[in-house]
């Protein structure tokens, strides 16, 4: 045997499978044996095959953009040759449409032996404004034909290629822009209309007079009309639009036209404000007032009694009232107490951010009937005494008032003007309903009368006060008797005093350190002439009892002449507290710099026995003591204020005020009876007050 090799080549063509058939020549066998027979052939040929491994590529390029009417060429290319012609199937996408803005070629051809083809595509011209569009050619390898039998299968490279087809159409759109004239409307709507299609956008530009340009934008609607609102408002006089359009070939129009805003003044009505006495009138100057262009108004200022605010002040009007207007309109009037009439005019301004508008606003305040006004009494006396309680009450509108009725504290009923009533162990009072009043004090009396109140009317409403008697029985010059609140039951002075009191109660001492709480002396050995240096803190006389009202602010002040001191320059501390020592009650201030008590007794207080002590550096002190009588509030309100003729409810006795009338007179009536060696056993300043206060007390009854 022997062997036959033969070397194959390597290429770049796509071939396929080739052959090579190696055949023997038996005719030109040489080198047998000399006389040997010829050789003969059994199988005289032999085949061989050469795969071919080539793998070619095959891809497509972009097409240059062209006009209109022009051709898209593509470029095919095979990434060596083949043997055989490779046809290769092209597909379309793309803005153009087939057929109206190209034709297409459904395949390529790659001849045998080249490595490049065209792909053409006509283009076609219309008038239509579409501006650019694109063909993209894709190539499909699944469905490429013609390869050589046995060679591999071509791959793509870069699969599509994209042409641009350029719109050529060179005339502008057309556009038109409509600017409202002579509006109120100071943020008007721009219109206009075109022939660019339905979703192209136009450009508006809008400047006022005060040279404020506003750049806006509108869509085409589908009928070629647009429209677009000016948010911010535009300044009073001449502006102009400006419309840009332009269509996708790049041709534009422009269009300008001029309008002009005329802003209104808003327009306020005269107001009327009416109410009645003694309450607040109240209302809202903008509920009757607009501005035509839908402005939000506020008023600015206002003018009163000749007095110009600003919107939020408040002016008061001397024996008037007080009236306040805020920036939305809002008025408040609130009359002095028992006004009535016309407030003077009040003149606004209405302001909508740009103009303004002047208007006015007349109050009227209508009168209502007042209760009558009853004041309390109090009478210092010292035998039957008579007079009229009508003295220092009155109505407000002038009417007639009458006393109706009256209580006695401590006595359970309500009596009707005109009566007679005994008060058990005190006298007998009578008082008419022309306000005339007698009382007859029982023989041997002396002390308060318990309280009486009264009620007046002036024929429609009710009102109370108090009756107060403080009946003595020796009659003395009350002389300078203090303020606000005022000596009562004052003691007689024994000798003169200096000081020009009018009179004066002076504590006396012992006339030796010998004195003893436990050995009180006698009254002969007891002196009452001691110099006046010598009696450094006293006591000028008793304090009157004090009238307040339930839910009602009271004050009222110890007058400075009730305690004196020897020497004119000390400085002497107060402090004030029940008769007992406890604390006052909280409705019960009382102000020691100005010796002063102020507050609001709320419902249910009771009456108050007050003490006031007064002390100096050297610890001497002096007590006076007063009694805090709560009078009941009555609540007449509108709807059952009393009517003459009508029944009303009987005021209950106040059994707090009867307790407060038992304490008091028991109080009294102690001091009076107690022996010396009781009145005369206090210790210290407190104990020598009470000495001088007792002893005279005493004496008064010799």
């Amino acid at each position: 045997t022997a062997t036959l090799t033969l070397a194959t080549a390597t290429d770049s063509a796509l071939e396929g499978a080739e052959t090579v058939i190696a055949s023997l020549n038996a005719a030109t066998i040489s080198g047998e044996p000399a006389g040997a027979p010829q050789l003969t052939l059994l199988d005289g040929s032999g085949t061989g095959t050469i795969t071919d491994t080539t793998a070619l590529t095959v891809s497509i390029s972009d097409a240059a953009t062209v006009n209109e009417g022009g051709d898209l060429v593509y470029t095919v290319t095979l990434s060596g040759t083949s043997t055989t012609d490779i046809t290769v199937p092209v597909t379309y996408t793309g803005t153009a449409a087939d057929g109206s803005d190209y034709t297409s070629v459904a395949s390529v051809t790659i001849l045998a032996g080249e490595t490049t083809a065209t792909l053409t595509l006509a283009t076609a011209t219309d008038s239509a404004l579409e501006g650019a569009e694109t063909v993209i050619a894709s190539l499909n390898a699944a469905t490429i034909s013609g390869e050589p039998a046995g060679a591999p299968q071509l791959t793509l490279l870069d699969g599509s290629g994209t042409g641009t087809i350029n719109d050529i159409d060179l005339t502008p759109p057309t556009i038109t822009v409509s600017a409202p004239d002579n509006t109120n409307d100071s943020t008007p709507t721009i219109t206009g209309t075109t022939d660019l299609p339905a979703g192209s956008v136009v450009t508006v530009t809008v400047t006022d007079s005060a040279g404020n340009a506003q750049a806006l934008t509108a869509v085409v609607q589908p009928g070629g009309t647009y429209s677009v609102d000016v948010p911010a408002p535009l300044a009073e006089g001449n502006y102009s639009a400006t419309a840009t359009g332009a269509d996708t070939a790049g041709n534009s129009a422009t269009v300008s036209d001029p309008g002009s805003i005329i802003t209104l003044p808003p327009i306020a009505s005269p107001d009327k404000g009416i109410g009645i006495e003694d309450r607040p009138v109240k209302g809202n100057l903008l509920d009757n007032d607009h501005d035509p262009e839908g402005k939000p108004l506020t008023v600015t200022q206002f003018t009163v009694n000749g007095i110009t605010a600003l919107a939020g002040d408040t002016v008061s009007i001397p024996n008037v009232g007080k009236f306040t207007l805020d920036a939305q309109g809002n008025y408040i009037f609130t009359p002095v107490k028992d006004f009535h009439g016309i407030l003077p005019l009040v003149g606004y301004t209405v302001s909508d951010g740009g103009k303004t508008t002047n208007s006015t606003l007349t109050v009227t305040v209508k009168p209502v009937n007042d209760p009558p006004v009853a004041n309390d009494d109090f009478i210092i006396h010292f035998s039957p005494v008579s007079g009229s309680v009508f003295g220092n009450d009155k109505d407000p509108d002038g009417d007639l008032i009458t006393l109706t009725e009256f209580t006695i504290e401590g006595i359970v009923g309500t009596f009707a003007a005109g009566s007679t009533v005994n008060i058990p162990g005190i006298g007998v009072l009578v008082l008419n309903s022309n306000g005339n009043f007698t009382f007859t004090p029982n023989p041997g009396f002396s002390g308060h009368v318990p309280l009486i109140e009264y009620f007046i009317t002036d024929g429609h409403l009710v009102s109370s006060a108090i009756l107060e008697f403080q009946h003595e029985r020796n009659p003395t010059s009350l002389g300078n008797i203090g303020a606000l609140i005022q000596l009562s039951n004052p003691t007689p002075p024994l000798f003169p005093v200096e000081s020009g009191g009018g009179y004066s109660l002076l504590p006396f001492r012992a006339p030796n350190n010998t004195w003893s709480s436990t050995q009180p002396y006698s009254p002969s050995r007891l002196s009452l002439y001691g110099d006046l240096q010598d009696y450094d803190l006293y006591l000028t006389g008793s304090l009157r009892n004090q009238v307040v009202q339930e839910m009602h602010h009271y004050s009222f002040s110890i007058p400075a002449g009730t305690f004196r001191h020897s020497n004119p320059n000390e400085q002497l501390e107060y402090e004030a507290s029940q008769v007992d020592g406890s604390p006052l009650p909280n409705w019960l201030h009382f102000d020691p710099k100005q010796l002063k008590f102020t507050g609001v007794p709320p419902k249910g207080s009771i009456n108050t026995e007050v003490m006031v002590k007064a002390r100096d550096r050297y610890g001497n002190e002096a007590y006076a003591t007063f009694r805090v009588v709560v009078k009941k509030e009555h609540d007449y309100s509108n709807e059952d204020k009393f009517k003459i003729g009508h029944k009303r409810v009987q005021h209950k006795p106040d059994h707090h005020a009867q307790e407060g009338l038992k304490a008091n007179q028991a109080t009294a009536n102690m001091s009076v009876k107690l022996g010396f060696n009781e009145q005369l056993s206090g210790e210290g300043k407190l104990g020598r007050l009470m000495e001088s206060r007792a002893l005279l007390d005493s004496l008064s009854q010799l």
